[in-house]
């Protein structure tokens, strides 16, 4: 690892400031009820830039990520049309979109954007508005109840080669791979659902403590409802039914609306601002369609060769690993 600096560029990159709106449902929330796309990200843009001590002029280039916004937005150029609501409009910008990575691909972006050196200050955020979406001829403000008979028309083109399985039977692919690395590693089936519903357990405790979180309502406190003295034996029950062959409810992500932005900047002038900054040491990334089992731990695989390599970090010295995906078995 060369101290001070991300990959092959001349200087290391650090985090300033990070805002997030509540994740929620803005059709039944009356506190988000209304809000539109833009007023998302631009209330999270302007909650990290309170975070870290900045103003909107302050800014020298932003990235915006969303990961379907023609189909939930009807916006084809989404990063144009938030700037103004906080105080960026006329500075440059990106809009990018990459399905479930586009939060992880908007700060590598901002990070590698700094490191080079073309920029010093930059803001990067993702926004999702999934539980609903626009009203023809409306105001943005007007949305509907997301139905089968929305999704399906456009099912193909918003899953693509990305989630699709290679030989039919079903959109999503997670089950062949979990059966992939079920066959690879010798588990059986009770050890694959065991190791789920953990994973939903520590999930849902994290929630819990999350103001900012969907669901907040600890799995113990289900379970007694429903007559259980353990919340994995009510994780592991019927009352928690499988959706595919592995996955069970809890372990498919619920859809919401949302937002979150990071500021990076230089480390050398990081100190200055408001917070203790966050040094980001390394950035990995790769990418495959999904249609092959294996694909999926070849690109994590990859990507996590890459910050190894560019740390010098080994996965014992890992204290914490965050995984971001809409299905646990990922």
């Amino acid at each position: 690892m060369v101290p001070g600096k991300i990959g092959k560029y001349s200087r290391s990159v650090s985090i300033i400031g990070v805002g997030a709106m509540p994740f929620g449902d803005t059709g039944e929330n009356p506190e988000l009820k209304g809000l539109t796309e833009g007023e998302f990200f631009g209330a999270a843009a302007l909650m990290a830039m309170e975070n870290a001590g900045i103003e909107p002029r302050d800014i020298d280039f932003f990235y915006h990520g969303s990961a379907n916004p023609k189909f939930f937005n009807n916006a084809a150029t989404p990063n144009m049309q938030v700037a103004e609501w906080f105080g960026v409009r006329g500075k440059g910008s990106v809009h990018h979109s990459e399905a479930c990575c586009t939060g992880y691909v908007g700060l590598e972006q901002a990070v590698n954007d700094v490191a080079s050196g073309a920029h010093e200050i930059v803001l990067s955020g993702c926004v999702e508005m999934a539980c609903g979406l626009p009203v023809p001829g409306k105001p943005a403000h007007l949305r509907k109840k997301i139905t089968t008979d929305d999704v399906t028309p456009d099912l193909e083109a918003i899953m693509g080669s990305a989630y699709t399985r290679a030989l039919g039977g079903g959109h999503i692919g997670q089950d062949d791979w979990t059966d992939l690395y079920k066959n690879e590693y010798g588990l059986t089936d009770s050890q694959v659902d065991e190791v789920l519903n953990t994973m939903s357990y520590h999930g849902r405790r994290a929630a819990v403590l999350n103001p900012l979180a969907m669901y907040r309502t600890p799995f113990e406190e289900i379970a007694k409802e429903l007559g259980f003295d353990d919340p994995m034996e009510y994780l592991r029950s019927p009352f928690n039914p499988k959706t595919t062959q592995y996955l069970r409810v809890t372990g498919n992500a619920p859809s919401a609306d949302g937002s979150a932005c990071v500021i990076v900047c230089p480390t050398e002038m990081a100190h200055q601002f408001k917070q203790k900054p966050i040094e980001v040491l390394g950035v990995g990334t790769s990418c495959l369609e999904l249609m092959r089992p294996h694909n999926e731990m070849e690109i994590t695989r990859e990507a996590g060769r890459q910050v190894y390599e560019a740390t010098g970090l080994r996965p014992e010295d890992i204290d914490l690993l965050l995984v971001n995906y809409f299905v646990l078995s990922s």
